[in-house]
């Protein structure tokens, strides 16, 4: 499974291929196959093979570049999973912070001091903090990693 920036790479590498495809295409397709062979069967069969080459040098770039274009997106929807990763983590890193809060607040009550009335007074008690909710799991086809570091997300987070 490619990670976002393997699909990146490659969509620049499908792209120039593609590039290069329709260059091809235009350079035979400018040949002028007249004033290279005149008559004959060769003279007429020429021409044909040329623009069946150029045509499926153009069609060729077209599939490249669909390719390329798959990649960009498939690139884009791993970088945005990474992102709601990265998000997720750090409301995970403050919701464990609130827990510990609440938690050194509860255990810390009983270490008041009696008031003159004899009533230890609580503190006020705020309320749990409620767990983030994770992303759903990235497509089977991505590699995605957490950002900061290479561990690989499975399909539970």
């Amino acid at each position: 499974m490619p990670t976002g920036a393997e699909f990146s790479a490659a969509a620049i590498e499908f792209s120039a291929v593609s590039a290069e495809l329709r260059g091809l295409s235009a350079a035979v397709r400018s040949i002028d196959t007249a004033s290279v062979v005149q008559g004959g069967r060769l003279g007429r069969l020429a021409p044909v093979r040329l623009a069946s080459c150029a045509g499926q040098a153009t069609s060729a770039a077209a599939a490249v570049e669909a390719a390329a274009q798959l990649c960009r997106e498939r690139a884009a929807i791993i970088a945005a999973y990474e992102a709601q990763l990265a998000a997720y983590d750090a409301a995970m890193i403050a919701y464990s912070a609130q827990l510990n809060s609440l938690a050194l607040a509860s255990s810390g009550w009983s270490w008041l001091p009696e008031q003159p009335d004899g009533v230890v007074a609580a503190p006020v008690q705020a309320p749990a903090p409620r767990r983030p909710v994770a992303p759903s799991p990235p497509p089977a086809w991505a590699d995605v990693r957490r950002i900061g570091g290479s561990r690989p997300v499975g399909r539970f987070v």
